[in-house]
């Protein structure tokens, strides 16, 4: 089959879709109603309540919430109390008890995409088709490592769900030192936005405490003597502390509590990376 065949194939088959479609309108309206009807007042999913706990990381759940919300799915917070559920724990795979906390976020399945929720959130998704080339339920908690629970039982959503957005507590150049952990993707947006405007930024390499604040081996922390050749590199902390969400921690003294001075070798700098790229008519 030629290339201009399977154009021409694609292009009648297209068109008599729109044919039958025009001549079965009314009952392609009706279907078309029935099944988001369903879908929100009786849905056939064997979960019908997702309850992602408000313990994760607010990064996490930030992800999570513009994820969802950009495919339109419904979610908000359900009423807490004292009442024990029982749900499948994605972390553990067993089921197991469950309180509905203030903070934790509930997504229903009864819901106009109720379909597309069981899909991304089958905890056990199965293929029936082993020659399906496509991937036809995501484990959503597993993507983002998510403390959740799927309930048999139905929990209605109560309230609109957001998060407060971190507030940059930068100082205006007084500062010793910034330190941000280093968890999630945001924190390395945060960290990759500084390095490409030239901030000098090192990893600690072991837990310490400064400043009546603890910190775990693994934080970046920017430096004051490491970055005093750009000028206004504080604002830069700042911006990107907003841009990314970023609990930046101001540091206004180098005397380590616990752990290793800011000055010890158990603070590496880090490389920026530099990518090459090779373009050209030789290039295949």
């Amino acid at each position: 089959v030629t290339l201009h065949d399977r154009l021409l194939h694609h292009h009648t088959t297209g068109l008599s879709t729109v044919e039958v479609s025009s001549v079965n309108a009314s009952r392609l309206v009706g279907e078309f109603e029935s099944y988001y009807s369903k879908a929100q007042n009786s849905p056939t999913a064997r979960y019908k309540t997702y309850v992602i706990k408000g313990s994760n990381h607010p990064d996490k759940m930030k992800m999570l919430s513009e994820w969802l919300a950009k495919h339109q799915i419904e979610f908000g917070k359900g009423a807490s109390g004292n009442r024990k559920l029982t749900g499948f724990s994605y972390q553990k795979g067993t089921n197991g008890s469950v309180s509905i906390g203030s903070d934790d976020m509930i997504i229903s399945a009864y819901q106009p995409k109720s379909n597309l929720v069981t899909a991304f959130f089958e905890p056990n998704p199965s293929l029936v088709d082993s020659m399906t080339y496509d991937i036809t339920a995501w484990a959503v908690p597993y993507m983002y490592d998510l403390e959740a629970y799927a309930l048999t039982e139905r929990v209605n959503v109560t309230s609109p769900y957001s998060i407060e957005a971190a507030s940059a507590q930068i100082s205006d150049g007084k500062s010793y030192a910034y330190v941000a952990a280093y968890e999630t993707l945001n924190d390395v947006k945060w960290m990759a936005s500084l390095l490409n405007k030239g901030v000098k930024i090192r990893v600690a390499e072991k837990d310490f405490s400064v400043d009546g604040q603890s910190f775990r081996k693994g934080a970046l922390v920017v430096l004051r003597w490491d970055n005093e050749h750009l000028e206004g590199y504080h604002e830069l902390v700042r911006e990107a502390t907003n841009e990314f969400g970023q609990d930046t921690k101001t540091i206004k003294t180098g005397l380590v509590n616990l752990g290793k001075d800011f000055g010890s070798r158990y603070y590496t700098l880090i490389e920026a990376p530099k990518v090459a790229v090779l373009s050209g008519s030789e290039v295949s």
